[in-house]
């Protein structure tokens, strides 16, 4: 669960600092925002595993682990109910007033929120969301859930008002993180100025290929330079590059 989302924000991130379409750029930005947003909510990090929730998917990310927020509520699912503890309203009038509120609120403040000193997604997903997860949102082990879709185990008198301000913290975290990321990446696109060089008749040894989008780029591209180090594969040629199963950037002449 955690290997897949660590590996879908890297591949857009790349393709954002990279040399790609407009259009391609737009749907890796949406993809930013939506992987942002998803790892601050704990159980996008996490699944249990116990005998009522046994290997190999245990409870999916609470999706399986049925509650009731009291009794004679409806029974809905503990991803459900994190999902919604916040907004549980779409209109973007409601958002929008819900985030001002949040954000004006004075122990959100940057100042006030230690935890933006730690900028590594991975991070934010394998000890800040995991570790929430498994201390608030199943009290370590003791919350006690149904598989029963039709009837839900009622939450503890004291969860709600436990683990709200939680998640109402991990959502403005989630923002300053987005916005300080989206700061980078234009920081990016403004000092990478790449310069166009006339292009070599023979790429023999110099394609570089990136291993999380699968493009590769040539000599005097925009994206050549622009790649980050960690995700350049090298090919002797292009008809290597397309046998790998690579691409050429469509900015690339």
């Amino acid at each position: 669960m955690i290997s897949s989302i660590l590996l879908a924000y890297q591949t857009n991130l790349d393709i954002l600092r990279g040399a790609e379409s407009d259009a391609t750029k737009a749907v890796a930005l949406c993809w930013v925002f939506h992987l942002i947003g998803d790892v601050h909510q704990p159980l996008h990090t996490v699944a249990l595993f116990t005998t009522q929730f046994p290997p190999p998917e245990g409870d999916r990310g609470g999706t399986r682990f049925y509650i009731r927020v009291g009794e004679g509520a409806h029974t809905i699912s503990l991803h459900t109910f994190w999902d919604d503890l916040i907004l549980g309203s779409e209109r973007f009038q409601s958002v929008r007033n819900t985030a001002t509120a949040l954000r004006l609120q004075s122990d959100h403040a940057r100042a006030q929120i230690p935890e933006l000193r730690e900028t590594r997604f991975e991070e934010w997903a394998k000890q800040e969301s995991f570790s929430l997860a498994k201390d608030q949102t199943y009290h370590n082990g003791q919350l006690r859930g149904s598989t029963d879709k039709d009837q839900g185990e009622v939450l503890p008198a004291d969860y709600i008002p436990t683990v709200k301000p939680l998640a109402e913290r991990r959502i403005v975290l989630a923002g300053y993180r987005l916005a300080d990321v989206l700061t980078q990446i234009a920081s990016h696109e403004t000092d990478a100025a790449p310069a166009r060089t006339p292009q070599a008749a023979n790429n023999g040894g110099n394609v570089r290929g990136n291993k999380h989008s699968k493009i590769y780029h040539l000599p005097g591209c925009p994206g050549f330079e622009a790649m980050s180090p960690s995700n350049i594969v090298m090919f002797t040629s292009e008809a290597e590059a397309q046998q790998a199963g690579y691409r050429k950037a469509r900015n690339c002449p």
